[in-house]
């Protein structure tokens, strides 16, 4: 079975997207980001475009995980 991913939101700090991926995982809801999709170690880099890490949930949770980020983000 293929799970099909959609974005939850784009963030620009590592630690913002760690913190996001790690609380989550905590509830069950599988996230990848769009370095680890590359399957390849991404250089770091802090401007512009290519500072962005997107992260990315199952369709089928994607309304759980809006739900649970915007409580993180109000609180």
């Amino acid at each position: 079975m293929t799970t099909n991913w959609e974005l939850l939101t784009i963030v620009t700090d590592p630690i913002v997207a760690s913190l996001i991926k790690g609380r989550l995982e905590e509830d069950n809801i599988p996230v990848i980001t769009d370095q680890e999709a590359a399957g390849k170690v991404v250089y770091s880099f802090n401007i512009g475009p290519m500072a962005e890490i997107k992260i990315f949930v199952p369709r089928s949770k994607i309304e759980e995980a809006r739900d649970l980020l915007n409580h993180l983000l109000e609180g």
